[in-house]
């Protein structure tokens, strides 16, 4: 006959009501399993970018609005080193063009360098057609002075002798020649003044009459076998269901158009988009199922028992899902951050499972409900304690670490929930339903695990040397503490660019870099995004900008070229007090002197067209006209103005002539940078190097601020819990001790800190701090019932076998980070492991002395009054 089981009244709810507690748990964990399906892959830029940053802000700007860098590109080269058929290219790229081009969602396809010349063409056509209206007074008179006959004949003289002077003139200075006969545009330069007087832009690589030829030319890298083709993308790629269709799309397109079998590669924006998204599923997943793995092994280890440990599993793991769920309903993303939060969740969430079964003697309901009642308050205090190490982290201002912080408060307060309810009401089930009285008398008792009865020598040890250890470990903090000191907060490193977010390796990087070297690209571009009320405004203000871009240039050779709308349109004309000179007459002049002269009047077809568009041009380029060609201009100008919304907005592109994790004076470069753009309202310099360096900044600031945070929030939490400043100090012991030796590991190894790895400072914190409150807690209970030396010896022991399987379990979790893939979080993971090892020791070897010293101190030997 079983056992009729306690009387009722003595039982908390859940276990008086145990079918319906397990019924209601398992459809919250039903719900938490459906709304967690709903959660996206978040690959935007700006969620792992500080909030307060303007150039992050200008930065999601430009990814959202402009059309600049979302090129979705394929490098195609031959299979064999010394293979060179460009025929095989052309046709590969014909093929797959006109497979891609039938896509609605496709603006273009490019691969050959017809564009790039159009482009360029464009500009000079551009710039020559407002090159009266970008002259002053002065510049105005001795261009008409130079376009007189006989200025003409003298000009073209003076050439002629230069050409027939002894010695080969190079191919460029002819081309020159053919391009400017009269040195106009050498006047210019030399009379422009530095901050006033506008001049005719020179414009890189002019085309030339003998480059007709290579417009339909394939864009060959200098290798001469590598092709690039430009897939243009309608929408951005942080819209991420877009990006993986395009991808998709383009991949098919390229399987069906090899038939050479070439090699290729993707890469661009949409390409890295996508990547990252398929990386944060799979590192979520394996560091899931490795925590949860080696977590499981760990427990049926300790405690052998076959029906505890899939309730417990079940605990926990419905426990997160139901966190997830919950964080899906606020439309929270996963992040390459937050991905990683259910692993470590494992590891914390089972910390409570292993508290509550310690101190219960068996799984029958009276001995699960006095554990229930004597370990509650302090699981809750525990809880909160971690939970405020994870909303520390919410305010560094970082998107990505917000959610992070969201999601973890809300697994905590999760998986505390179902160990209160659905863990002790499915163990009492279970224990009632298959229990007999034969079988009563074995059932498996947490509190005689073989790890407490390994623990009791130790602990033994430790009282009767406590001065000893309390001192060993005193040294090692004095010596943290030390060369914390010596090195000083400033040595700390860090981050100033964002690749370790991104997954290693990493194709669609590995191949843009790749592109960046065969193609001579300019390794690093910077952005400025100029911004107005209207049109008008920002035509004067892009002037502006235009003129100190140009005078930084002559400081700062490291600004190799620039892009923006000053170059494109100039400011209406104003009254002119210099009229222009008559262009029929001028052209007749000209070609009265060129006729005079050795040369031949087709040598300078091409100045002679550019000269009466200055004169005298077909159509003044306004807003419409740039419409009109989109393709060439888009990079300056944003989506919605080719739409038919007035400009209020446009960009700069600022090209530099070496990689920027080479450029020594980059900081230098960044601060007189900033210094001429305050001189043009509206302008912010942004770009993911100039952003990398704010998150620098920004983290620098930021890391001790959540070191605070978290820090003065515990003990408030202590004062509220303990109400005794003595425990609150020996309660905050391990952590103390263990975020010492973590900095001082830091600043040693010279590690950088960065938006994910900087979690585990105030993480190692808030966890460290439970260590201490399960060990306080016992030594007070053992106080208050008066209990001798050797009971709060079998106590202590009791809890420490508890802290060293919950120690493990986390830093199983955390280790598993070192299965993803994205080397910030794997920094994470080793960061976190040494805080939360330095913790139990701390508590093993410090703070258990420490109370050993002072429980004798009250009372030696004292007979127990009481059960413990």
């Amino acid at each position: 006959m079983t056992d009729p089981g306690p009387p009722r009244s003595r039982l908390v709810w859940t276990l008086r009501h145990r079918r319906t507690t397990l019924l209601l748990c398992v459809a919250v964990m039903l719900m938490g399993i459906a709304s967690a399906f709903t959660l996206t892959p978040g690959t935007a830029v700006r969620d792992m970018l500080p909030a307060q940053s303007p150039a992050a802000a200008a930065m999601d700007r430009v990814l959202t609005d402009f059309r600049l860098i979302d090129d979705l590109m394929v490098l195609v080269e031959p299979a064999l080193q010394d293979d060179t058929d460009h025929d095989k290219l052309r046709a590969f790229a014909e093929r797959f063009a006109a497979a891609m081009n039938q896509e609605e969602d496709v603006a273009y396809v490019r691969f050959d360098r017809g564009e790039t010349i159009a482009r360029t063409k464009l500009l000079n056509d551009l710039a020559w057609s407002q090159a009266w209206s970008r002259l002053n007074d002065d510049q105005r008179r001795g261009l008409r002075e130079r376009l007189t006959p006989n200025a003409m004949r003298t000009a073209l003289e003076k050439r002629a002798a230069e050409l027939a002077a002894p010695g080969a003139r190079p191919a460029a200075w002819r081309d020159a020649l053919a391009d400017d006969p009269l040195g106009l545009l050498r006047w210019l330069e030399e009379s422009s003044h530095d901050d006033e007087a506008s001049r005719i832009e020179f414009f890189e690589s002019l085309p030339t009459e003998d480059q007709a030829d290579l417009e339909t030319d394939l864009a060959l890298g200098v290798d001469g076998r590598s092709l690039l083709i430009r897939i243009g993308g309608t929408r951005p790629a942080n819209d991420l269901p877009y990006s993986q269709a395009l991808v998709r799309r383009t991949q098919a397109a390229i399987k069906a158009a090899n038939t050479d079998e070439l090699l290729w590669q993707l890469t661009g924006p949409h390409a890295i988009a996508n990547y990252s998204a398929s990386s944060t599923k799979r590192d979520m997943v394996v560091s899931m199922v490795v925590s949860l793995g080696l977590i499981t092994f760990l427990f049926f280890v300790v405690y052998r028992d076959h029906r505890t440990l899939p309730i417990t599993l079940l605990t926990v793991n419905g426990g997160i899902v139901v966190a997830f769920g919950l964080y899906a309903l606020g439309r929270g993303q996963l992040s390459p951050v937050t991905a990683t939060c259910g692993a470590v969740l494992a590891g914390l969430g089972i910390d409570y499972c292993v508290h509550l079964l310690a101190h219960a003697r068996s799984r029958k309901p009276e001995d699960l409900g006095q554990a229930m009642r004597r370990m509650t308050p302090i699981l809750g205090a525990a809880c909160v304690t971690s939970a405020i190490g994870f909303a520390a982290v919410g305010a560094s201002g970082v998107r990505a670490l917000t959610e992070f912080a969201v999601l973890g408060v809300l697994g905590l307060a999760c998986t505390l929930a179902m160990t209160l309810t659905f863990l002790p009401a499915a163990l009492a089930s279970a224990s009632t339903s298959v229990s007999t009285p034969s079988e009563d008398k074995g059932a498996p008792d947490a509190s005689d695990n073989r790890l407490s009865d390994w623990l009791i020598p130790l602990v033994s040890a430790l009282f009767s040397h406590s001065r000893r250890w309390l001192f060993l470990t005193a040294m090692t903090a004095g010596m943290a503490a030390s060369w914390l000191l010596l090195i000083g907060t400033d040595q700390v490193r860090f981050a100033s660019d964002l690749e370790a977010m991104h997954a290693v390796p990493n194709p669609p990087l590995e191949a843009q870099a790749l592109i960046t070297e065969r193609f001579a690209v300019r390794p690093s571009v910077l952005f400025v995004h100029l911004d107005a009320d209207d049109p008008a405004s920002l035509l004067n203000r892009a002037q502006t900008l235009n003129r100190s871009l140009r005078d930084f240039r002559k400081k700062h050779p490291h600004l190799y070229s620039h892009f923006d709308l000053g170059m494109l349109l100039s400011p209406p004309i104003p009254q002119e007090a210099e009229p222009k000179p008559d262009a029929k007459r001028t052209l007749a002049d000209f070609d009265a002197a060129v006729a005079d002269s050795p040369f031949r009047a087709e040598s300078f077809s091409g100045f002679r067209t550019r000269l009466a568009t200055a004169l005298n041009p077909a159509e003044r380029p306004d807003w419409n006209s740039l419409r009109g060609a989109q393709e060439d201009v888009e990079p300056v100008l944003p989506r919605s103005f080719f739409n038919g919304s007035a400009a209020n907005q446009s960009l700069a592109v600022l090209t530099l002539d070496t990689p920027w994790e080479l450029l020594e004076e980059r900081e230098a470069l960044l601060s007189d940078l900033r210094l001429a753009l305050a001189k043009v309202p509206g302008s912010t310099l942004t770009g993911l190097a100039v952003v990398g360096a704010e998150m620098q900044e920004a983290l620098a600031g930021v890391t001790e601020r959540l070191v605070w945070i978290a820090g003065v929030s515990v003990i408030v939490w202590l004062c509220v819990f303990f109400r005794n400043p003595w425990e609150v100090m020996a309660a905050l012991f391990p952590a103390v001790l263990g975020l010492l030796v973590l900095a001082a590991l830091i600043g040693l190894t010279g590690i950088e800190l960065h938006a994910a790895n900087l979690i585990a400072l105030p993480l190692t914190l808030g966890l460290g701090v439970d260590d201490g409150i399960f060990l306080v807690a016992v030594a007070r209970r053992v106080r208050r019932s008066q209990g001798t030396v050797q009971t709060l010896q079998r106590e202590l022991a009791t809890a420490a076998a508890a802290i060293v399987i919950t120690s493990l379990t986390t830093l199983l979790a955390f280790g598993s980070l070192a299965f993803t893939r994205t080397p910030a979080i794997e920094s994470l993971g080793l960061l976190s492991a040494v805080g939360i090892v330095s913790c139990l020791l701390a508590s093993l070897f410090g703070l258990i002395p420490i109370l050993a010293m002072s429980h004798t101190g009250r009372r030696r030997a004292t007979p127990s009054h009481g059960t413990a």
